[in-house]
Protein backbone atom coordinates (compact mmCIF):
# COMPACT_ATOMS: atom_id res chain seq x y z
CA UNK A 1 0.00 0.00 0.00
CA UNK A 2 2.86 2.09 0.72
CA UNK A 3 4.53 1.20 -2.25
CA UNK A 4 1.46 2.46 -4.13
CA UNK A 5 1.39 5.50 -2.62
CA UNK A 6 4.71 6.27 -3.15
CA UNK A 7 4.22 5.00 -6.95
CA UNK A 8 1.39 7.60 -7.29
CA UNK A 9 3.33 10.32 -5.80
CA UNK A 10 6.18 10.02 -8.03
CA UNK A 11 4.12 10.36 -10.74
CA UNK A 12 2.38 13.84 -10.30
CA UNK A 13 4.82 16.34 -11.75
CA UNK A 14 3.35 18.80 -9.17
CA UNK A 15 3.41 19.13 -5.62
CA UNK A 16 4.14 15.11 -4.04
CA UNK A 17 5.86 16.65 -0.88
CA UNK A 18 2.90 18.22 0.40
CA UNK A 19 0.86 15.01 -0.56
CA UNK A 20 2.91 12.26 1.47
CA UNK A 21 3.66 14.96 4.29
CA UNK A 22 -0.06 14.86 4.73
CA UNK A 23 -0.23 11.32 4.33
CA UNK A 24 2.38 10.46 6.98
CA UNK A 25 0.82 12.67 9.75
CA UNK A 26 -2.80 10.97 8.87
CA UNK A 27 -0.81 7.68 9.36
CA UNK A 28 1.35 9.05 12.58
CA UNK A 29 -2.00 9.74 14.06
CA UNK A 30 -3.90 6.27 13.13
CA UNK A 31 -0.27 4.72 14.83
CA UNK A 32 0.87 6.78 17.64
CA UNK A 33 -2.66 5.80 19.82
CA UNK A 34 -2.06 2.29 18.77
CA UNK A 35 1.62 2.78 20.15
CA UNK A 36 0.66 4.46 23.34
Amino acid sequence: MLRELDAQAGRRSGPPAGGCLVVLLALLSLVVPLVW
